[in-house]
């Protein structure tokens, strides 16, 4: 048997680690339970522990506390820093103020923050202006790393005990909702395993004949979306090749600008932003004029489904926006030649 993380073999130091923390359950969250746990050297776990305490204390501040699935995780966030917490000892308040001074330190009022990126579903929140939110930075990296982990720990109990290991690899990826209709289509497909309250991981592998590469999507409080790939650099890459040959493509994929996330599958996202949020942000793309015309919403539903997209946008606004980070203009002459009122935005354009 070997640590599922550093697959170093155990002997002495073996201890079960938890794929989903314990910390991270929501109150109300049966007995019984699975609650996944993987073999781990006390090096890894240790490590690890320190890493989820941390993650847990920022995201657990970014949920919707009214949601069942997430109930009294932002509690137990605000206790792990002191606030709210009784019957300590004066060094664990200390350890626990420390830790609160650490995390709430980095608070900034949103409307104060320009080109940062956020972490999808948890920003920002739709219902409440720029001044009255808060945002609070944490690692990418510590945000990689817990995410990782937990889909070693996904792995090994799902695929017969299998350890994650050259020549294959782990990728995590935080996309945009908005840009991963394609995916959620592949596994819409295969069943889910629900983890108590707003825990669910779907697995979608390829045949064992083909190559061995899986998609994994694991959702967290109903609310934070963990997208991963596991397999061999070119198994994965001859995957992404079959699929790009099954899309319409009009240009070359795109590149990420400003660190905003790109719908890959179709070269393209629409997104649900005003247009000078949208200027201002310094990407590039199209916007498309929305009109009550029934023979008009036709052709846009007809151009919408010509890149396999539902023909679903937010009909309270005036316009669409589609973002593409290399291919606008081009985008923009298919979209007047669809007989569509459209304007076209170049980043850094004035």
């Amino acid at each position: 048997m070997r640590c599922v993380h550093c697959l170093t073999g155990l002997h002495k130091g073996k201890t079960k680690d938890h794929v989903f923390p314990s910390s991270w359950y929501p109150d109300g969250t049966a007995v019984n339970v699975q609650r996944w746990t993987v073999p781990s050297c006390r090096k890894c776990n240790g490590k690890f522990g320190e890493l989820e305490k941390e993650l847990f204390a920022v995201l657990a501040l970014c949920i919707d506390p009214t949601k069942a699935e997430a109930a009294g995780i932002s509690k137990k966030a605000l206790a792990s820093m002191g606030i709210g917490a009784a019957n300590l000892s004066t060094e664990e308040k200390a350890h626990r103020k420390a830790f609160q001074k650490r995390i709430l330190g980095t608070m900034k009022p949103l409307d104060e923050l320009t080109d940062v990126p956020f972490l999808p579903t948890l920003g920002p929140h739709r219902g409440f202006s720029a001044t009255e939110q808060r945002s609070i930075e944490f690692s990418g990296e510590t945000l990689k790393l817990v995410s990782e982990k937990v889909l070693r720990g996904c792995e090994y109990k799902l695929n017969n005990k299998r350890y994650v290991e050259e020549p294959y690899r782990l990728e995590v990826y935080f996309p945009r909702e908005d840009g991963m209709d394609h995916v959620s289509a592949i596994l819409a497909q295969v069943p889910a395993t629900t983890l108590g309250p707003g825990f669910e991981v779907k697995r979608c592998a390829t045949r064992p004949e083909e190559c061995y590469a899986v998609l994994y999507r694991v959702t967290v409080w109903g609310t934070v979306r963990i997208y991963a790939s596991i397999g061999r650099e070119e198994d994965l890459q001859d995957l992404a090749r079959k699929e790009k040959q099954s899309m319409p493509d009009i240009g070359p994929p795109p590149e990420p600008i400003n660190s905003a996330p790109v719908d890959f599958s179709k070269h393209w996202s629409i997104l649900d932003q005003t247009k000078a949020e949208f200027k201002n942000s310094g990407r590039s793309g199209v916007v498309i004029i929305i009109e009550p015309d029934a023979a008009y919403t036709a052709k846009l539903t007809a151009f919408l489904a010509s890149f396999n997209t539902p023909p679903t946008w937010n009909k309270a606004k005036p316009y669409l926006l589609i973002e593409h980070a290399t291919q606008a203009e081009a985008l923009y002459k298919l979209a007047t030649a669809s007989g569509l009122k459209a304007e076209l935005i170049i980043a850094g354009a004035a």
